[in-house]
């Protein structure tokens, strides 16, 4: 046999490959019917010339955080890593956000209600002697809304001290025939 050549060039330029070399039955050759060599003509390595690159790829997004406001227009955010594999041996960094934002679903915010102005008296009703009158306001200044307080108070107010008006009407006359009758006796 003769020598070995020299390692061919790994078949990879990265990572691992393979290199072969090889020899031939030479050294002597055989002759007059004499027996070929029976040792291997070739012979092949494991070769690692360079790490190769590795580019990093992103994980999973991560499940959405918690809302940034617990009502009204808010956001929330989730993340992700550059660790799917990680860059390595030179490779590139993942492209694109580690972070995502999005707005939350909208829930509204509780409103307290708050009571509007009362209206007018209603008219006097009852006899002479005993008249009432009522007036009432609304829940709706604002209105009460997603689990807000109701407003707090009455919303109707009665008088029992006011007299209708034909009382008023009687009272007055009679108190004008009485002031004629003083002048009169006068």
């Amino acid at each position: 046999m003769s020598d070995w050549n020299e390692w061919s060039t790994c078949s990879h330029s990265c990572g691992n490959g393979t290199q072969t070399r090889s020899r031939t039955c030479t050294n002597p050759t055989p002759l007059y019917g004499g027996a070929n060599c029976t040792e291997d003509s070739s012979e092949d390595q494991l070769c690692l010339l360079v790490n190769c690159p590795i580019n990093g790829i992103w994980s999973d997004w991560a499940a959405w955080g918690a809302c940034d406001v617990t009502c009204g227009n808010g956001t929330m955010t989730r993340s992700r890593s550059c660790d799917n594999p990680q860059p390595d041996f030179g490779g590139e960094d993942c492209v694109g956000n580690e972070t995502d934002v999005t707005e939350c679903p909208d829930k509204c915010c509780p409103v307290d209600g708050n009571w509007a102005l009362w209206y007018p008296w209603s008219a006097c009703q009852g006899d002479c002697s005993n008249g009432t009158r009522s007036r009432f306001r609304n829940c709706d200044n604002p209105r009460q809304a997603c689990g807000g307080n109701h407003c707090i108070g009455v919303y109707r107010q009665t008088d029992d001290t006011c007299l209708p008006i034909d009382c008023t009407t009687s009272k007055k006359s009679f108190l004008f025939s009485l002031l004629q009758q003083e002048v009169l006796r006068e």
